[in-house]
């Protein structure tokens, strides 16, 4: 017994002097993630812990849901441990024991490890930015309202069908539940997704499908814009569904098979589009128009039809639908067309047959825009030029011979063109100049077309739109492009060489950039015949 007692007391003299030599450092064996962190220092532990911290962000991390499971790691997701928080758990992990118990306490701890539960955070804002963050709405989905289905003109009540519903914060909450009670090793977290009852009853579906069906025996009209259309009680059921109200289950109407039967019965109504239109009165540019289409319908006034069901009048006002215009207004200003940035004139005779041709192609194509890194093509813009066009009879070149054709002297256009975009500054990436030399156009400096073979095709190499504006007399055609000033053309070369019988003429072009003054050189080529019928 005497031995039993002194062995007792030396025991409980070794706890204190053990306890005293401690003083304020973390117990003996505390473990913290598999780290040990005992007999630290306050100072000391938070060092140990901040590494402890840095390591755990590499921690592979699988969220497993219904919808699939998304791999990431613990710093991407948000999940760290928290340090300052896990070293006050660690410096304390005595602090349940009773005093009394305590000996054993230490005494177990010079032989057995003791874990500490660490405290696991997660940054909601980075879990979001995660893959993760992806996981809610593939989780989530409403319930489904009991509903009417039409059996005629008659409706009968259908079940509603269970939702689920999955939170960010459900997720976060998953994870540092999972770290804390796994601190070691890859992280498996599972979430499954909250059960979400309709708010509603089949019996409140069936009360209302009787309340409705009483209010099916006459028609009911629809005012849509300005076409009015009746429609009977058989039609209508197959549009009337229900939604969750505030206080009870209430009738609604299923925007696709309304609008799909509206459109049926009220035809064609509204209005088209009206894109907006770059016009220029007294050399200033203008926006005129810029209307979106309107259609039928517009499904935010298709309730009223459900409420028109319980008025004496039974009349539902529908609206149309405005569709967005992608050529508005503010296109057009941001296109930043606001000055003459190129102009070329040509002069032709009064009175000739392919005037009529020059001056159509000019209304066709004035008001085009160019819109920047795109390329215009006269062919594609204009299509076909006959005489339901309003193309005459005119001459023409074809294989070095002058013949006759619809839409003769439309190359006189081509040529204004191709020497306003020269001057301009612009890209002139397809051009085809006459094969026999014309006179009244400059030398080695023109254009020709013919469809579709041969093209006209101008690319807006400026971060500006371009806009053509050909203007016209009985005697003469102008072409005016229209931008904000960025770069301009000038002719500062050109070589005239045989090619045999024929000339080839290379015409050198300096087009310098307003922003630095940075210059560069391109090059047109031309290959004219001496006279008709004489091919190179």
């Amino acid at each position: 017994m005497g031995v039993v007692i002194a062995l007792v007391v030396v025991w409980l003299g070794a706890f204190g002097i053990a306890t005293a030599i401690a003083g304020d450092s973390s117990p003996r064996n505390v473990v913290v993630a598999g780290t040990n962190v005992g007999g630290l220092s306050p100072a000391d532990l938070d060092r140990r812990l901040d590494e402890v911290a840095n390591n755990y962000e590499t921690t592979p991390v699988d969220v497993v849901t219904p919808a699939g499971t998304v791999t990431t790691d613990a710093q991407d997701s948000g999940l760290a441990l928290d340090a300052r928080a896990t070293a006050a758990t660690a410096l304390n992990a005595d602090a349940d024991t009773p005093a009394v118990l305590r000996p054993v306490t230490w005494l177990k701890s010079l032989i057995f490890e003791r874990p500490v539960t660490p405290t696991m955070t997660v940054d909601v804002e980075r879990l979001a930015e995660s893959p993760v963050g992806e996981l809610p709405a593939e989780n989530s989905e409403p319930p489904t309202e009991p509903g009417l289905v039409a059996d005629g003109a008659a409706l009968s009540a259908t079940e509603g069908q269970d939702g689920r519903d999955m939170t960010l914060g459900q997720i976060a909450n998953a994870m540092t539940a999972a770290a804390e009670a796994q601190p070691v090793g890859a992280l498996r977290v599972t979430v499954q997704p909250v059960v979400v009852p309709p708010t509603y009853t089949l019996a409140d579906a069936q009360a209302l499908a009787k309340e409705t069906n009483a209010k099916l025996n006459e028609p009911i009209t629809l005012q849509v814009g300005p076409v009015s259309v009746t429609v009977d009680g058989l039609t209508l059921a197959g549009w009337l569904t229900t939604a969750a109200g505030p206080d009870r289950l209430e009738l609604a109407v299923d925007p696709f098979r309304a609008g799909e039967g509206i459109s049926a019965i009220a035809g064609e109504v509204g209005n088209p589009e009206e894109p907006a239109r770059l016009v220029v009165e007294n050399d200033q540019v203008t926006t005129v128009g810029g209307r979106g289409a309107t259609r039928c319908c517009d499904p935010a006034s298709f309730q009223r039809i459900a409420l028109a069901l319980s008025t004496p009048e039974r009349v539902a006002l529908v609206d149309l639908r405005e569709e967005p215009l992608v050529r508005g207004p503010e296109w057009a200003a941001a296109l930043g067309i606001t000055k003459p940035v190129g102009s070329f004139t040509t002069q032709f005779p009064a009175g000739q047959s392919r005037n009529t041709n020059i001056i159509r192609i000019a209304q066709i194509l004035q008001g085009t825009v160019i819109e920047p890194d795109t390329t215009f093509s006269v062919n594609g813009t204009t299509g076909p030029r006959d005489i339901a066009q309003g193309f005459v009879e005119g001459g023409i070149i074809i294989d070095g011979k002058v013949v006759s054709g619809v839409g003769g002297g439309i190359s006189q256009f081509a040529t204004t063109l191709f020497n306003a975009a020269f001057f301009a500054g612009l890209d002139i990436p397809d051009y085809t100049m006459h094969s026999l030399y014309i006179s009244r156009y400059p030398y080695g400096r023109e254009a020709t077309l013919y469809y579709p073979s041969v093209d006209l095709k101008i690319t807006n190499n400026t971060p500006y739109g371009v806009l053509l504006w050909p203007t016209w007399t009985d005697q003469s055609i102008t072409v005016t492009l229209y931008s904000t000033p960025w770069v301009v053309g000038e002719q500062t070369g050109q070589v005239v060489e045989p090619a045999g019988v024929c000339t080839r003429v290379i015409t050198q072009r300096t087009r310098t950039w307003l922003e630095d003054n940075r210059k560069e050189n391109d090059y047109f080529r031309a290959l004219y015949q001496p006279e008709e019928g004489v091919k190179c």
